[in-house]
This record gives C-alpha cells, sequence and structure tokens, in this order.
C-alpha cells in the first residue's frame, strides 16, 4: 500500500510535470503565432512532426487545456484529502 508520504511525492511529481507541459504548451502556441503572422506559406523549423502554424496552435491550445485540467483535478484532490 502507498503510505502518505509516497503519495505527497506522487501529487508533487505530477504537478510538476503538469506545470512544465504547460510552460511548453504556452512556447508552443507563441512560436505558432509568429509563424501565422509572418505569412502565408510559413514553416516551423523547430524538429515537431507537424511544421504548419495553425496546427501546431491548435494543438498548443489542446495542449493547455488537457493539463490545467489535470492539475487542477490534481488541486481538488489535495484540497479535498
Amino acid at each position: 500500500m502507498i503510505n502518505d508520504k509516497e503519495k505527497s511525492t506522487i501529487v508533487i511529481l505530477i504537478s510538476i510535470f503538469c506545470i512544465i507541459m504547460i510552460m511548453m504548451s504556452l512556447w508552443l502556441v507563441d512560436i505558432s503565432v509568429t509563424g501565422l503572422l509572418a505569412g502565408k506559406g510559413s514553416v516551423l523549423t523547430n524538429g515537431f512532426i507537424v511544421s504548419t502554424p495553425m496546427k501546431m496552435y491548435h494543438l498548443g491550445l489542446y495542449s493547455i487545456i488537457i493539463f490545467s485540467t489535470i492539475l487542477t483535478m490534481l488541486v481538488v484532490y489535495v484540497r479535498t484529502k
């Protein structure tokens, strides 16, 4: 069985991971908007699989929504514990 110390360590690690992913997603939205403002036919050359700015913009937004929801659920879990 998992004791309280291990549970708190897991919660901290998950929250750090979510914050890192949110920051990476914000960076993704930032470079995508730069690509969109550069004009038609612009390509993202940062090593991602999809290089169109519009698809990467939406991917960043969706991942921000997902990881913010996970982080919120984690806060609610800790608060009700």
